[in-house]
């Protein structure tokens, strides 16, 4: 599937699309939480964020700001794979991740996503 940016996805049509406010601290201190509350999960911190309600929730992030595991670079984008948990209103747990979700973004549901 190719890349779809979530400035893309903005101009479609979004369903009942809720503000969010993720988590307002320091770097540090989103690392320190996600440690805290999945000790044994890696994390990654994300900025400009949605989670799509379309089943399986996901969260597409257009800025990686750091993943522990370095999967990924500072300023790439990424797509989770489905929820597993969301805790804390800043903590979207996979499978394989926690991804911390820095400043605000937004829950929207809506069908399929399409690359434009």
């Amino acid at each position: 599937m190719p890349h779809v940016k979530l400035s893309d996805v903005r101009k479609q049509p979004i369903a009942d699309a809720v503000l969010l406010a993720g988590f307002a601290g320091s770097n540090d201190a989103a690392i320190e939480l996600a440690q805290a509350v999945f000790p044994r999960k890696p994390w990654c911190l994300v900025r400009d964020w949605v989670i799509f309600g379309a089943a399986p929730e996901r969260v597409y992030a257009d800025i990686i700001v750091l993943d522990e595991q370095h999967r990924w670079e500072a300023g790439e984008w990424v797509r989770s794979s489905s929820l597993r948990s969301f805790t804390q209103d800043c903590l979207f747990e996979t499978e394989n991740t926690v991804y911390v979700l820095l400043g605000n973004g937004h829950r929207a549901w809506m069908g399929q996503l399409h690359a434009p």
